[in-house]
């Protein structure tokens, strides 16, 4: 039998010394830059119970889901995203807290995912969540957070694409569609694969009029100008609510500065299918898939108990990485300012000299001179440049 304790399981990774302190500070940069803007830290546990994620109608597709039985026969999961679980913590403990309460967090999330570039089955995700306004200020300020820290972080030239999942749904109500067929057509418009999209809704008995609508759909994206083109196709009052909303978002972020950065694509339709209103996806020209993405999503808290409007993001740390991998813009990690050698009769010293530097805020290795050996050519390797020693012979 083949061991495999040499070996990692597919999609996760180990991160070494120089990864490690780059996922870190980006880390710390986006919660800091969170805090600035109002928002305050949550955690929530690594696995909940499977029934918080069960209702596969709203949430994501249950095979993705990594489902464990715990020691008292209850079925567990891990968490697969960080806003659901934040959504069963708010309803349930935060209630009573002054809304609109802005609560951003940093964690891991598992998913059964097929592997591909970019993507993992065990990853980190930095986010905000905003909860309990309906105002398309906050949508707006979400992106705005989003861009703000994307560019915080290093990258120039992030572009948002902003979509309306009610454009959609609306549709699909309106049209009679089944529920089966809707989650097909929702894949195929999300993939922009129009000849499958045709085919299918040649299958589907629906009105030319939608079918045209829908078969339209995956080509709806461009600058503002594409909701003009939708309003003169579709009618229906909700999907006019809808693109309103977006041209609302649209002109607050004028207002932030940041239009240049923003386009419009109606055929966004994320695989969380929570969202309720405005999604978003985050893009840069060297990397073929998003880095961020979010949301409106009305509907989720109600679940757990409470209705609360709500909005949020989440970013990729591990695509972030990669992008700016892409830009040169990760650095090694800094080597200890000071290495001190010490012996038996130094010790005491040594330590007391490693304490104080410590205590300025200096990265220091105190290590024994018989196990160190030569340490000139140690800090050499090291990059260290300060050598300290407490040793007889000095």
């Amino acid at each position: 039998m083949e061991s495999w304790k040499l070996h990692i399981p597919e999609g996760t990774q180990d991160y070494l010394i120089d990864e490690c302190y780059n996922k870190e500070e980006l880390e710390h940069r986006l919660t800091d830059l969170f805090h600035r803007w109002g928002y305050r830290s949550v955690e929530t546990p690594i696995y909940e119970y499977y029934d918080v994620f069960s209702d596969s109608s709203k949430y994501r597709h249950q095979e993705e889901i990594l489902k464990f039985v715990d020691r008292n026969g209850r079925i567990a999961a891990l968490r697969p995203d960080m806003t659901v679980p934040v959504a069963r913590m708010v309803a349930t403990k935060m209630v009573s807290e002054p809304m609109p309460l802005r609560l951003c967090y940093c964690g891991d999330v598992f998913r059964y995912d097929e592997l591909q570039a970019g993507r993992q089955r065990q990853f980190t995700q930095a986010g905000v969540e905003l909860i309990g306004s309906t105002s398309v200020l906050a949508d707006a300020e979400i992106i705005a957070l989003a861009v703000t820290a994307l560019k915080y972080a290093g990258l120039d030239n992030p572009h948002i694409v902003i979509g309306q999942v009610g454009v959609f749904k609306s549709i699909i109500e309106e049209s009679g569609v089944d529920q089966p067929n809707a989650q097909r057509i929702s894949r195929l418009i999300d993939q922009k694969n129009i000849p499958a999209l045709a085919a299918l809704l040649d299958e589907i008995d629906i009105d030319d009029n939608y079918k045209e609508i829908l078969l339209g759909l995956p080509q709806w994206f461009g600058g503002l100008d594409i909701l003009d083109k939708a309003k003169a196709m579709v009618k229906e009052p909700a999907v006019m609510a809808a693109l309103d909303n977006i041209y609302g978002i649209y002109n607050a972020l004028a207002n932030w500065g940041m239009n240049d950065l923003i386009s419009v694509d109606l055929s966004i339709i994320p695989d969380l299918n929570y969202y309720t209103g405005m999604v978003f996806n985050a893009f840069v020209a060297e990397l073929g898939y998003s880095i961020c993405g979010g949301g409106r999503y009305d509907n989720l808290l109600a679940n757990f108990g409470t209705a609360l409007p709500a909005t949020g993001f989440a970013i990729g740390i591990k695509r972030l990485m990669l992008a700016l991998e892409r830009h040169g813009k990760l650095r090694p990690a800094p080597p200890c300012a000071y290495l001190i050698v010490y012996d038996e009769s130094g010790m005491n010293k040594a330590f007391e000299r490693a304490a104080q530097l410590r205590q300025q805020g200096f990265d220091v290795i105190a290590e024994a001179l018989e196990d160190i050996g030569d340490a000139t050519a140690y800090a050499s390797e090291r990059g260290i440049k300060n050598v300290l020693r407490f040793c007889k012979e000095d």
